[in-house]
């Protein structure tokens, strides 16, 4: 989910060895960048345009063309040679059933953040007048994660842990993916990168099961190793920053 520590999340691995290629750097939104793809931007976009959405209006069912399934595959064959490479863009969640067609095992690891924060967020950034609106695109995404988490059985964090916490299980899952925290180098996440703090408002029912759902598979991953894959070419490949 967008605003929910899909970049510190994403940054932290790239720091630690995994490669994204190029990517966004610093931006008004996110100060050490978003770290995303222009070209995977370009491409979810537009298959979310195909299927009658967007990235904020996510469509009942999301196919692929043959097209975009070209362009994916081209995308893939750069990074064949890597022997770990990732990508982050939240849209992956509406669109991941061709990213699994490609890469049945590719590796995911997401983040979940509280609703409200989120909301929030979105709204500040888009200077629209209503949160309630962004709370129910918290729920369409954070729905998707769970759904995909139960068949899967992937890592999560969740960006609301105290900066030490946080920290550790970063270390925690770089170590699961074969990851070596950089020596000597600060870390990619800073405290001060969260911008909104959770509200202490009670949520709306659904949103409170899922979120309480989605932070109990956070709690209950730690320690367990996300699902092990290995891409074509002998390459691992992950999915990161996908939700919450």
């Amino acid at each position: 989910m967008h605003r929910a520590g899909t970049s510190s999340l994403a940054g932290s691995l790239e720091a630690a060895g995994l490669f994204l290629g190029d990517v966004h750097g610093r931006g008004q939104w996110n100060p050490k960048g978003n770290r995303e793809s222009k070209v995977l931007m370009r491409l979810h976009e537009d298959v979310l345009k195909a299927n009658g959405g967007a990235w904020h209006k996510p469509p009942e069912r999301v196919t692929w063309s043959a097209e975009h399934k070209a362009r994916r595959d081209r995308y893939i064959r750069r990074r064949v040679e890597r022997p770990l490479w990732g990508f982050k863009d939240p849209r992956t969640l509406l669109v991941i059933d061709g990213w699994l067609e490609a890469i049945p095992d590719l590796e995911m690891v997401a983040t979940v953040r509280h609703p409200l924060a989120v909301a929030h967020s979105l709204q500040r950034r888009s200077g629209s007048e209503s949160f309630e609106p962004w709370l129910e695109l918290w729920l369409a995404y954070s729905r998707r994660l769970l759904e995909l988490h139960e068949q899967h059985g992937f890592a999560i964090i969740d960006f609301d842990l105290p900066a030490d916490a946080y920290q550790a299980r970063l270390t925690e899952i770089m170590a699961q993916l074969g990851l070596q925290p950089p020596a000597g180098d600060p870390a990619f996440f800073e405290a001060s990168l969260r911008h909104v703090e959770p509200d202490p408002e009670p949520l709306p029912v659904e949103v409170d099961r899922v979120y309480l759902a989605l932070r109990a598979a956070a709690a209950g991953a730690a320690g367990d190793p996300p699902t092990s894959a290995v891409a074509g070419g002998g390459t691992r490949t992950v999915h990161e920053g996908a939700g919450g």
